[in-house]
């Protein structure tokens, strides 16, 4: 999996864990449901700006996002758990 695939990835499984839609994540950070989907499926990245505030709408790290870190906290209930 390439870098880009790896971020989207785990954009996707972050609002998935805050089981949200990518049209309703997309509302939350003022995007297109359309633009979570391009990063999502990787066809583009989010910038910078968009990882800080993707991270913290999802409750989880911009290091988790950007696959530097593997640690992710289901937000609902804070229990840690260890990506695969």
């Amino acid at each position: 999996m390439d870098e880009r695939q790896l971020i989207g990835a785990r954009i996707a499984f972050a609002r998935k864990a805050s089981r949200l839609s990518q049209v309703e994540l997309g509302r939350k950070i003022k995007v297109s449901g359309q633009t979570v989907s391009n990063w999502e499926t990787a066809r583009c990245l989010p910038n910078a700006s968009d990882i800080a505030v993707l991270a913290k709408t999802l409750g989880c790290s911009s290091d988790f996002l950007l696959g530097l870190s593997d640690a992710f906290s289901f937000p609902s209930s804070g229990r840690p758990m260890r990506r695969t």
